[in-house]
């Protein structure tokens, strides 16, 4: 309704029964949010997808997480709540993860490192351990470029264009 071109995933946990209401409350919701959008948002693109919990497996679930800008969770207040609240994360006293190397203006020289087994946009430096991304005026990457690194306790992401998260 703001024109922002954004997608929303919004997984209801709460158990299945065979009245369904929160399921057909939510689908109500969605639905009048659609009809409810002035003809000159025509520009902006996004869908709203409403999906039961119970019939998501743990893999797409994991791939929405990684892939999602923001995750909410309900049982943890509402948006204003957890949005101060994430200002102020734990995240924040671990050690500052070093973003990746990436050079968009013309004016900033690109590393002269050698990269090894470099493709044109990127390689390998410091024997391995980093990957590096150089990227002049306008470039972009051919697809997005994530990186997901995780274990069962924390994890985090990481793009070409210098955003992530953790969690």
């Amino acid at each position: 309704m703001k024109q922002l071109s954004a997608d929303v995933v919004i997984i209801n946990e709460k158990a299945p029964s065979y009245i369904q209401e929160l399921q057909g409350s939510l689908e109500a919701l969605v639905r009048g949010s659609q009809l409810r959008l002035s003809p000159d948002t025509s520009g902006a693109s996004g869908k709203i997808f409403l999906l039961r919990g119970d019939l998501v497996s743990p893999q797409t679930r994991t791939q929405l997480q990684a892939a999602a800008r923001v995750v909410l969770f309900s049982r943890r207040g509402n948006l204003a709540e957890q949005i101060t609240r994430s200002q102020y994360s734990d995240v924040a006293a671990a050690a500052p993860l070093r973003p990746p190397r990436v050079s968009k203006r013309l004016d900033v020289p690109v590393p002269q490192q050698a990269l090894q087994q470099f493709n044109g946009l990127g390689g390998f430096a410091e024997n391995g351990h980093e990957y590096v991304i150089v990227l002049g005026e306008g470039l972009r990457t051919p697809e997005p470029w994530v990186n997901v690194i995780a274990n069962p306790d924390f994890g985090f992401l990481v793009s070409e264009s210098g955003s992530g998260f953790t969690w």
